[in-house]
């Protein structure tokens, strides 16, 4: 599907903002900023000033967000479960 890729794009070339947070493994920071531009951007929409694309883009930089995320939280239970055998 169409979000699923946008989203996929979106990991592989992350926005600029991103790569200092990527860099010291802060993914949860990266979603808490996603989230606050989505909904920025869904208010926006609402008030007539941001058009229903930009908030499409903003919240699927914000599922890309919380997706890697979820990613770096498996692998923690992953490296957890293998430290523990």
């Amino acid at each position: 599907p169409e979000t699923i890729s946008f989203e996929e794009h979106v990991i592989n070339n992350p926005p600029p903002t991103w790569p200092p947070y990527l860099a010291k493994k802060e993914y949860w920071a990266i979603v808490n900023m996603e989230f606050g531009e989505a909904k920025k951007c869904i208010e926006a929409f609402k008030a007539g000033t941001a058009s229903a694309e930009d908030a499409i883009k903003e919240l699927g930089h914000l599922a890309a967000a919380a997706t890697q995320a979820r990613v770096h939280m498996m692998k923690v239970v992953d490296e957890d479960k293998s430290a523990n055998k």
